[in-house]
């Protein structure tokens, strides 16, 4: 059996507002020019520890943004 996990009032409200935020117009272009400079980088061979930590932690941001405004999809309307 799959658990459900509960969200509290204040992070469904949230998730809405990153949903509202992030999937139209000048908020989709910007999460799109996010994920392009994070999620789509490549670092190479050469790429120093620190360096990688830092284009990693971009890249926990940009998917934070991505899982916030699909649970607010699932959260119901805006």
């Amino acid at each position: 059996m799959k658990q459900r996990r509960v969200e509290s009032e204040e992070s469904i409200k949230l998730n809405k507002m990153y949903r509202a935020t992030f999937t139209k117009g000048s908020g989709k272009a910007v999460l799109n020019h996010l994920k392009q400079i994070s999620i789509y980088s490549v670092g190479g061979p050469g790429i120093t520890p620190d360096t990688l930590m830092h284009m990693e932690g971009q890249r926990f941001i940009v998917a934070e943004i991505e899982n916030r405004v699909e649970q607010g999809k699932d959260s119901g309307d805006e």
